[in-house]
């Protein structure tokens, strides 16, 4: 080996051991935070925005650690109501990620961990993949059922399970049913009433949910803008998409389904989660 290969891999190996440390430092708050009260949980990660990967030390199981934004005025009473309308909807179905319990104090959820979610540059495999598209409108269906509108529905929403199942989360910005509480998702797949009436119930999350399905089947949200107040306008004034433009392969009764749920005028879409699960059973068979 020479000199120059020794010295290299010397210096990789302290960079690895210097950014392990810098991790350790940044979690060392937060554990010492948790421990009196949940002494079995042991923070190994971060691995989103408040999000980390933890350890049951008593049962070996990994689990997802959420915290609340205290930035955010009345945080505390908003993480317990996420808590809860997340815990509702899960109750309903079998695609909401469950929580597995919640503290008040500190404040934190503890989930299921998954690995994967449908953000990363990944697009629906339509040779063995399909059964996604009605799992996702099952996850809102269920939600739904518990009363509960999510408002957030996005591919980064949309996580895999170890059998590659969908299972619905972060239902930070969710709100019940008939509360007329203004909630403004992600831009690239806001209703168009969203932002310009404030309006969030099941035609909107229906909406949410077809840019979700466009995207994770085409690779490309349906609207581009150079900042979100463009994609906005290009939501609410340019003509709706399809799918088969950018994937010609996707079967035209999939293709139509999609296009009805990203209406513009809501009552154009399907009017339930459920209709439009039976629309994509019905494509995909």
């Amino acid at each position: 080996m020479c000199k120059e290969q020794t010295i290299s891999e010397s210096l990789e190996a302290l960079a690895v051991e210097i950014a392990r440390d810098a991790r350790k430092k940044e979690l060392k708050p937060i554990q010492e935070e948790i421990e009196p009260a949940l002494p079995h949980i042991q923070i190994e990660k971060k691995i989103g925005a408040r999000i980390y990967q933890v350890r049951n030390t008593e049962t070996g199981d990994s689990l997802a650690m959420k915290l609340p934004d205290a930035r955010i005025p009345g945080w505390r009473e908003q993480f317990k109501m996420e808590a809860r309308y997340q815990a509702q909807a899960a109750s309903q179905g079998t695609h909401v990620a469950p929580v597995i319990s919640w503290n008040e104090n500190p404040a934190l959820i503890l989930m299921h961990l998954y690995e994967e979610d449908l953000e990363r540059d990944r697009v629906i495999n339509l040779a063995g993949e399909t059964h996604l598209f009605a799992q996702a409108a099952q996850a809102v269906e269920q939600t739904h059922r518990a009363e509960i509108m999510h408002c957030d529905i996005k591919p980064g929403n949309l996580m895999l399970n170890a059998e590659g199942d969908i299972a619905l989360i972060d239902f930070g910005i969710a709100k019940e049913s008939g509360k007329r509480e203004e909630r403004l998702g992600s831009p690239y797949y806001v209703a168009p009433e969203t932002s310009t009436q404030g309006i969030n119930n099941e035609r909107s999350d229906i909406y949410n949910l077809g840019c979700t399905l466009y995207r994770i089947l085409t690779g490309f949200p349906s609207y581009l803008g150079k900042d979100t107040k463009e994609v906005a306008n290009a939501h609410t004034e340019n003509p709706t998409p399809r799918a088969r433009t950018l994937r010609p392969s996707c079967p035209e009764t999939l293709d139509a389904v999609i296009y009805r749920a990203m209406q513009k005028n809501p009552e154009d879409r399907h009017q339930t989660a459920t209709e439009l699960r039976e629309d994509l059973e019905t494509a995909l068979h």
